[in-house]
């Protein structure tokens, strides 16, 4: 179902097939158009819908070690952001994000029939589901904020911050459009994941293979929202944020505790902050996408926040689901 045709777009396609067959069967794949363009949607189970956004540089397929135990009691839909897995190259050039983000995840939520709607996001694609809750609160019955959303911090980690340097990102960029498996690994221990040895390999060949088809969206987007001094200051959402103190929805924010974007320091002193309420989970020992390094823990919070509202610690009938096939390392 590749959007555009060519050898690149099979190859992701078959990339996504195994990942799909590995760690979420049954997850349907379709094209859906919104305003800019096509994009991919990832779709598993039934019932009330729950949308879930992924992060800048990443793909819907960085939810499936997940998918199939938030789909027991969900329709989970999770599309491609535009420039990133099979969606519509994007050029971001001269793009007010804000703008983007909000009309891109309106029209999705449109294209799929959705109302309303719990919103599972992390890093960019929380930003971007912020926004959404502030300009139409009425499309977002709740925000789960995975990982830290990006704009807690204005620097970069060394890795990311390194393609705005002068020279250095030169030749940063030119090996980011040529990225193996093994870059895509290295960079991943290095700002993403605590526990790289836990992940798939297919997972690492998926991503290689979709930075080398994206690599031109990947920048732009970058262009537009990181400097030489760090994140663009219209997109920081630091303490001093007045969206904290405007948000009309309730907010979760789980969030591993080695996070190099930010420590989950940042939403205890946040969460007072929110009118309609917020609460904060810590998992521990992970990083930036919190559930590839302890999916069961990640999923049953999620579960619990959706059943009851509340996070809970404690045990919920998760651990088949991911055993079966979600969690990152299964075979």
């Amino acid at each position: 179902m590749a959007i555009h045709g060519g050898e690149m777009d099979a190859s992701l396609e078959r990339a996504q097939a195994a990942l799909i067959a590995r760690h979420a069967p049954g997850t349907r794949r379709r094209s859906i158009r919104w305003s800019g363009g096509e994009t991919q949607v990832l779709e598993l189970g039934e019932g009330s819908p729950l949308l879930l956004v992924h992060g800048g540089l990443g793909a819907a397929t960085n939810w499936l070690p997940i998918f199939p135990a938030l789909a027991r009691d969900h329709r989970v839909l999770a599309p491609d952001r535009p420039g990133h897995g099979l969606a519509s190259p994007m050029d971001y050039a001269g793009v007010d994000l804000l703008d983007h983000a909000t009309t891109f995840l309106r029209d999705v939520m449109e294209a799929l029939g959705i109302d309303r709607a719990p919103i599972v996001a992390n890093s960019m694609g929380g930003r971007w589901a912020l926004e959404l809750a502030l300009r139409e609160p009425e499309r977002v019955e709740r925000l789960i904020l995975v990982g830290a959303p990006a704009g807690t911090r204005r620097s970069a980690p060394l890795d990311m911050a390194m393609i705005s340097w002068p020279l250095v990102g030169r030749i940063v960029r030119w090996l980011m459009g040529r990225s193996s498996a093994a870059d895509v690994r290295r960079f991943y221990r290095r700002t993403i994941t605590r526990h790289p040895e836990r992940l798939d390999d297919l997972l690492y060949e998926e991503a290689a293979i979709a930075q080398r088809r994206n690599i031109r969206s990947y920048l732009s987007l970058i262009d537009v929202f990181l400097t030489r001094a760090g994140m663009r200051q219209a997109l920081m959402i630091d303490e001093g944020w007045a969206g904290w103190r405007r948000l009309a929805v309730p907010v979760t924010f789980i969030w591993g505790d080695q996070d190099v974007f930010e420590n989950p320091e940042f939403a205890d002193r946040i969460a007072p902050l929110v009118p309609a309420g917020a609460t904060v989970v810590r998992i521990s020992d992970a990083g930036h996408l919190p559930w590839w390094d302890e999916p069961l823990s990640v999923a049953r919070e999620i579960a619990a926040v959706l059943e009851t509202g509340a996070a809970s610690r404690t045990e919920a009938p998760l651990a088949a689901d991911i055993a079966s096939g979600a969690m990152p390392g299964a075979s």
